[in-house]
């Protein structure tokens, strides 16, 4: 059986490493299987992209190509100009490889959609004609995020005046628990 799975009669030594070595084959192809199927039933072979639009700065994370974890990108400044501002959001996107945008919604304590949701929901659709057509976009409850990115700046002694920072922290925030809830 050693010489079998391992190609080296010397290495199976007694009856314990032979069964070490098939349990561990064993767990290897089991593994490996997993990770194939993840693969194979997985929608996506790009990354999911979150931004976090304020009236003056837009905070942007980005998922690992498996999607399983969120990273910051950058805090990005409003330029007043929505055509500016939309053809910098899409090359952000195209520079990610992004797959699926996910856009931030402030509702109310009470889950209505206010005045800012509203703003939002203008703002990204009037940037959809600069995505390829088809391209998905999906909404998140933003509620607390931003107070949850001030706590965590905060521990890490850091400013909560340095609203860059809140800002894409907060994105990150959505964009995880986006990804965990799907």
């Amino acid at each position: 059986v050693g010489y079998i799975l391992s190609g080296d009669p010397a290495y199976i030594t007694s009856y314990n490493n032979a069964r070490a070595l098939i349990k561990k084959f064993d767990r290897d192809q089991y593994i490996e299987e997993m990770l194939v199927n993840y693969l194979d039933d997985a929608e996506m072979t790009g990354r999911l992209v979150c931004f976090d639009v304020g009236e003056r700065r837009i905070g942007i994370a980005a998922s690992d190509l498996l999607g399983i974890t969120a990273q910051p990108v950058e805090t990005y400044t409003r330029t007043g100009e929505n055509e500016e501002d939309y053809q910098y959001l899409a090359k952000i996107l195209r520079d990610q490889e992004a797959v699926k945008l996910v856009v931030g919604l402030p509702k109310n304590m009470n889950n209505t959609l206010g005045f800012k949701a509203q703003e939002i929901q203008e703002f990204i659709a009037g940037f959809q004609p600069y995505l390829p057509e088809g391209f998905p976009i999906d909404w998140i409850d933003e509620r607390l995020t931003t107070v949850q990115a001030e706590g965590v700046l905060l521990e890490a002694n850091v400013s909560r005046r340095k609203k860059e920072f809140v800002d894409k922290i907060a994105a990150v925030f959505m964009l995880q628990a986006y990804m965990d809830a799907h």
